[in-house]
């Protein structure tokens, strides 16, 4: 029977150390430090506090946003079903290029620096409880470091905007699989990705899920799946659970290198 589902190790020592071996990281792992964290809090308090709330809660009260609406919470199980199964680096992304919100007439905060904004994730970590340890979040850490529960990662719903990443086989004329992927991620946007997000992609530990692709079809009449047989690749789409099968609608598609080994 083909696997479906990644089988995690029992209790959270094994699976932190599984982590470790294969280069990502939990939050749960210890990946910013306290003095990381302290920094981020007066970053925060300069140029978040006003939609945020002091607590990280956000302003719930429609009569104080005037016309922005609600905040969302940055702790707790709100920021949690948000962010989990997505990376530091995407929250770190968002607060660079979107926060505070440039269309705000009331926002007088200059544009955050990289370290300022590494700061306001550490600061947005120790809110939500993860531990601090002993060497800083570097802007190198971001991609490999997982938001996800306690307990480990859980499998994200149907209708996730996700990518994944493993190799391009073929099950039979026409069907088409990716082997060897890790769990699907969040991703934010369905765009082309980066070098950066290619290179990443490329440095992606294997896992052992096989997940199905469908809708090649959308990529084009030019695109020839058989050329990219064996081939480490990334796939972008719409997540779509039907025990026992994990599919992906695929919406945009990334050859990352020709070898791959599951």
């Amino acid at each position: 029977m083909r696997t479906r589902f990644l089988i995690f190790l029992s209790g959270i020592a094994l699976f932190a150390g599984l982590l470790a071996a294969q280069g990502r990281k939990s939050v749960w792992m210890g990946v910013y430090t306290e003095a990381e964290a302290a920094k981020g809090k007066a970053e925060y308090e300069k140029a978040c506090i006003r939609c945020h709330a002091a607590n990280l809660d956000g302003i719930q009260d429609a009569n104080l946003l005037g016309d922005f609406g609600p905040r969302n919470s940055l702790r707790g199980s709100d920021f949690m079903e948000r962010w989990r199964e997505d990376t530091a680096h995407s929250l770190f992304r968002l607060i660079k290029t979107g926060m505070p919100p440039r269309n705000e007439p009331k926002a007088q905060v200059a544009e955050l620096s990289d370290e300022a904004v590494v700061n306001l994730v550490a600061y947005i970590f120790k809110g939500n409880g993860f531990p601090a340890g002993n060497r800083d979040l570097a802007q190198e850490d971001l991609r490999l470091t997982r938001i996800q529960e306690k307990e480990g990662s859980k499998p994200l719903p149907s209708f996730s905007v996700v990518q994944a990443v493993g190799c391009m086989h073929q099950l039979k004329p026409g069907q088409w699989e990716i082997r060897g992927a890790a769990p699907p991620t969040r991703v934010r946007e369905l765009t082309k990705p980066s070098e950066e997000d290619i290179q990443a992609a490329d440095a992606e530990p294997m896992g052992n899920q096989e997940i199905d692709l469908q809708n090649l079809g959308y990529l084009g009449r030019e695109f020839e799946p058989l050329q990219y047989e064996g081939h480490k690749v990334q796939v972008r789409g719409i997540l779509i659970r039907q025990p026992p099968n994990v599919r992906i609608d695929v919406r945009l598609f990334t050859d990352v290198s020709g070898v791959c080994e599951p």
